[in-house]
């Protein structure tokens, strides 16, 4: 049975990690290096959850060798190796032993309660002498009895030890099939038959795999306590069997397992599960205290009532805490989700906080404990200010994102525009400038005013919103204003140079001929030039009612002007902080362009006073021109009457050459023909050779071929003949004398199952 749970023996050391659970005084060892805590960390059970098994092995003394190879006392505890899910193994102090005594049966009896109460799989290892010795001699069982027939007659034992045991009245007439699933195998002699002991030893090791799964020998186990709390619940059903009191494992493993689960999770129908073990549990109370003095039996009865609240109001809190945080991240999806919709925002928070604040009414009475009578009003405050707090964030930030998003729709319907527009500087500039912005800002306004409809704002924080979105219009208005402005210098150049050196459409270059009149030209370019500069001096987002254009032509517009007037920092009636250029600024300006556009107007000049030349000088190269062509004409035609002669002579040449060529080709395909006959007779015959020399050679490796199988039957006889001397000389050589367990292995071990647990 070494192999059964815990693996081969090569492997045991590698992999098998064992604990001494229970020593032989009773003493659960939790703590330190060879404690219970300390073998589940080595085996990682705590992070597997349902998803492992416990099977406890017991037997008489001496039957059962699992984990060490001497007598086991108390209980030991290993891992299996090599089966999934993983699997505990405890192997028990076997019954009957010396060390105790034949009255001794007490520890026998704790430590099967506790196997019974924290495994999955009881296996029981029965000597086939100890089965039915009442019933008539040992021998006569042995060799006229079959596995059948001892299950049966273990089957009848079973039965009336259920029968005679004391059962609580509710299950006086529960059957025993309705507490244990039980199986019965039988192994073959060890010393007899070895090889067919190891194969159904393996065999009954394969039962194992999978065996929390449906079908499996623990697949209808019910309560599993997670493996996490694995360690405390063998401590406490240990204690209580030590002290002798008793065992409600049911209950416990319920509220081991209500525990566990609140720890991450809202529980459904935690307050009902709660109540009626706490129910239970005072139940059992008066039960047991019915015959004791009543206000002594009262008060003891609130005492255990108030410890065993004191025991469940953390987890309860906790069970509040999920139920708040579950049901706020509940609301926030379902908020979040309402509006991705196109739910209205108000609308969406009433319907979303109406129906989380009803769900959690109801998941709180779900949860509560009858016999807590706590108050909920401030977890009820705490989710509602919650749920409150939350949706003022959202809506601080879908009203900012709205505000931004149409800030960008007025800043992208503004900027290019009023930029193209103030580059252009014309008289009407600021009038569409204007007309423009109105345009735009109403169809914003609009689309803005219809999207805050959803989140009922009060009127008055709407319009402030609204005013707020104009504000930032005019400003967008001001700031590129200010920006086009700072770059009046080029701007104004630019204009001159593309008005004066353009055509009218600005696209074509103009040509200095002597149709162009470039003082008017220098006028016209000078008059776009103040135009622009009248355009960018101040910002007119109000009526046009300032005189900067007429003081700009005034001062810089004619041989008669004078720049008198514009040595101040201010144009009269336009306030200074709509003021982009002042009046002294635009002389600075105007001067500086003047200087830098001089040059393009002598250039300008000098290319048509440069054109006029050219004209004069290319009439003169015309008739010089015509002079020469006439003269090559003639030379012409004498070339030609030289090259019709020579093209004849050529042409001769050249048909003798093709003839010569003819002949030279037709004497070489004759020569190839006579190489390719001389190639084809050489392949011929070099294929010949090859196919003689492929067929010596395949006679020649058929020949070995034969020869090494003969020589390998040879060796084969050979070899089977030195290997049966060699098993006659050592079964020879090997004689062995009978001990004490050749005699007991005259008795076949059966093996019985017991798989289950109490419920």
């Amino acid at each position: 049975m070494v192999t059964v749970m815990l693996g081969k023996l090569e492997d045991k050391q590698a992999e098998c990690c064992s604990t001494h659970l229970i020593d032989g005084d009773g003493i659960f060892k939790a703590d330190g290096d060879d404690g219970l805590d300390n073998f589940i960390r080595q085996v990682k059970m705590g992070d597997l959850g349902p998803s492992y098994a416990v099977v406890a092995i017991m037997g008489p003394q001496s039957s059962v060798l699992i984990i060490r190879p001497q007598t086991t006392l108390g209980i030991w505890m290993a891992r299996c190796v090599g089966i999934e899910p993983c699997t505990i193994v405890m192997d028990l102090e076997g019954s009957g032993g010396r060390e105790r005594g034949e009255d001794d049966t007490t520890f026998e009896r704790q430590i099967a309660l506790f196997a019974l109460a924290v495994s999955d799989v009881v296996l029981i290892n029965i000597w086939c002498h100890e089965i039915g010795h009442v019933h008539g001699p040992l021998l006569k069982i042995v060799f006229q009895s079959t596995l059948d027939r001892l299950a049966q007659m273990l089957r009848e034992d079973i039965q009336k030890i259920w029968d005679s045991i004391r059962k609580p009245d509710v299950h006086k007439q529960t059957p025993f099939s309705d507490f244990f699933d039980v199986q019965f195998v039988g192994l073959s002699n060890y010393e007899e038959k070895e090889d067919q002991f190891k194969k159904e030893v393996a065999m009954l090791r394969e039962r194992f795999s999978k065996s929390t799964e449906a079908g499996g020998l623990a697949g209808d186990r019910q309560g599993v306590i997670p493996a996490s709390g694995f360690s405390l619940s063998a401590q406490q059903i240990w204690k209580v069997i030590k002290e002798n009191k008793d065992l409600d494992l049911p209950s416990h493993k319920e509220w081991l397992k209500l525990k566990e689960l609140v720890k991450s999770n809202f529980v459904p129908g935690f307050g009902k599960k709660v109540s009626s073990l706490l129910g239970h549990s005072l139940s059992s109370y008066d039960k047991e205290a019915t015959y004791f003095e009543e206000s002594s039996k009262n008060a003891k009865r609130k005492q255990l009532e108030e410890k065993l609240l004191h025991l469940v109001q953390p987890t309860y809190h906790k069970m509040l805490e999920n139920l708040i945080s579950g049901t706020s991240e509940n609301f926030k999806n379902a908020f979040t989700d309402a509006l991705n919709e196109g739910t209205g925002f108000a609308l969406a928070a009433r319907d979303c906080t109406k129906k989380f604040m009803t769900l959690f009414d109801e998941q709180y009475q779900d949860a509560v404990i009858e016999q807590g009578n706590w108050d909920s009003s401030k977890e009820r405050d705490a989710f509602s200010s919650d749920l409150d707090s939350y949706i003022i964030e959202v809506l601080n930030t879908k009203l900012s994102e709205l505000t931004a998003l149409n800030k960008s729709k007025l800043e992208k319907a503004l900027y290019g525009p009023v930029e193209a527009l103030l580059k252009r500087g014309t008289d009407e500039t600021w009038s569409k400038i204007r007309t423009h912005l109105h345009r735009e800002t109403e169809v914003v306004v609009s689309e803005f005013s219809s999207a805050l409809s959803g989140f009922e704002i009060d009127e008055q924080a709407e319009e402030i919103m609204i005013s707020n979105l104009k504000e930032h219009a005019i400003g967008i208005i001001e700031r590129k204003a200010r920006e086009e402005a700072a770059k009046v210098l080029t701007y104004v150049k630019d204009r001159f140079i593309r008005t004066f050196n353009y055509d009218d459409d600005l696209r074509t270059p103009r040509v200095w001929t002597s149709g162009e009149d470039i003082p008017a030209l220098t006028t016209t370019a000078r008059y776009s030039c103040l135009k622009l500069l009248s355009a960018l001096a101040a910002i007119r987002l109000n009526e046009d009612t300032d005189t900067i254009s007429e003081m700009l032509g005034l001062a810089l517009g004619g041989p008669n002007s004078t720049q008198d007037i514009l040595v101040t920092n201010t144009w009269g009636e336009v306030p200074a902080t709509k003021t982009l250029i002042t009046p002294a600024e635009c002389e600075s300006v105007w001067n500086q362009v003047q200087r830098e556009t001089e040059y393009t107007i002598t250039q300008a000049i000098a290319s048509q006073e440069q054109y006029n030349r050219n004209v004069e000088e290319r009439k003169e190269q015309e008739q010089k021109e015509l002079e020469r062509n006439k003269r090559e004409e003639n030379e012409r035609k004498d070339r030609e009457c030289v090259e019709q002669e020579r093209n004849k002579r050529d042409d001769r040449e050249r048909k003798e050459r093709e003839r010569i060529e003819q002949e030279r080709i037709k004497r070489e395909e004759n020569e190839r023909k006579e190489r390719e006959r001389v190639e084809q007779e050489r392949i011929k015959r070099e294929e010949k050779e090859r196919t003689e020399r492929e067929l010596r050679e395949r006679e020649r490796n058929e020949r070995e071929e034969r020869e090494r199988n003969e020589r390998n039957e040879r060796e084969r006889v050979e070899r089977e003949r030195n290997e049966q001397l060699l098993k006659q000389l050592n079964e020879r050589n090997q004689p062995r004398a009978p001990d004490a367990l050749d005699v007991l292995g005259a008795f076949l071990p059966i093996t019985r199952i017991f798989t289950g647990r109490w419920t």
